[in-house]
């Protein structure tokens, strides 16, 4: 189930957040929010144990961080979420789009959630597991200090502008503005928190 869904994703979002809107179900968002959870959590907990440096000073200096913002993570995640979502809401009344929240939040998830999955998830495991180095130089250190978050702003930026402009049917211009500036709190709420 979980993997057909990641292909509409990747393979058919426009039909993909279209299908997600006329159903109206919040189940599958809930989903999005505990699968992102658990993979972070698991990178996490590998970190702590496998003892790989912070990539920024923690919030409070404490040894158990990590440990700590695995269990958070459900929190962290849905509160970007909802900073999110509720920046969209804002932006759009703005806009005079005609929209509400429970639409909103159902788009939002997998537009924020699905390239986390696919791209950053992925260098934090290898990063985690000592494959890879955060201090590494070459095709590394440029993948995981600046190809990674590129890719990961794009796709997140592509996947959202596409299901406001799907779901809302707002010009493509007003859906990508929504979208950048919908994301700038959220992203840099989950910078602060997670290390």
């Amino acid at each position: 189930m979980i993997l057909l869904t990641l292909l509409d994703i990747v393979m058919r979002p426009r039909f993909f957040f279209e299908e997600l809107d006329k159903s109206q179900n919040l189940q599958p968002v809930i989903t999005f929010l505990f699968i992102t959870s658990i993979l972070f959590a698991i990178t996490s907990i590998i970190s702590h144990f496998q003892q790989i440096p912070m990539t920024e000073k923690p919030l409070w200096p404490h040894p158990q961080y990590r440990l700590f913002q695995a269990i958070a993570l459900p929190l962290i995640f849905s509160t970007g979420w909802l900073i999110c979502s509720g920046t969209t809401l804002g932006l759009s009344k703005l806009l005079r789009v005609k929209s509400n929240i429970y639409r909103i939040l159902t788009i939002s998830a997998p537009a924020l959630f699905v390239p986390l999955w696919l791209i950053l998830w992925p260098t934090e495991l290898a990063i985690a597991l000592g494959i890879f180095k955060y201090s590494a130089s070459g095709f590394i250190g440029l993948w995981i200090h600046h190809l990674a978050p590129a890719l990961l702003l794009i796709h997140t930026i592509v996947l959202f502008t596409l299901a406001l402009w799907q779901v809302f049917k707002i010009l493509l211009r007003e859906a990508f503005s929504i979208a950048v500036f919908s994301l700038i709190p959220t992203l840099a709420f989950w910078a602060i928190i997670l290390r």
